[in-house]
């Protein structure tokens, strides 16, 4: 999954989970969410999208979709 990003990226991904008072809360959605989701309407969305991501192959990502991926990736290490 990380074998294309560069070093600084891999980094900057430990730093987030070291430090994560320097990265968002919000889930990562898609381009055409809503914007009058509740809290738990908008953690349902972001689990299926980021789901949809996975299931694809990596090579035919979006960077927007290789960040959300990386952020949703964040958030799920902060809980464990």
């Amino acid at each position: 999954m990380f074998e294309h990003s560069t070093r600084q990226e891999l980094l900057d991904g430990i730093s987030s989970v070291l430090n994560p008072e320097k990265t968002g809360d919000a889930p990562p959605l898609p381009e055409n969410a809503p914007g009058n989701l509740t809290p738990a309407q908008q953690q349902i969305l972001s689990d299926n999208y980021i789901g949809y991501v996975l299931n694809r192959p990596p090579q035919t990502w979006t960077a927007r979709e290789r960040e959300d991926v990386r952020l949703a990736a964040r958030a799920a290490m902060r809980t464990l």
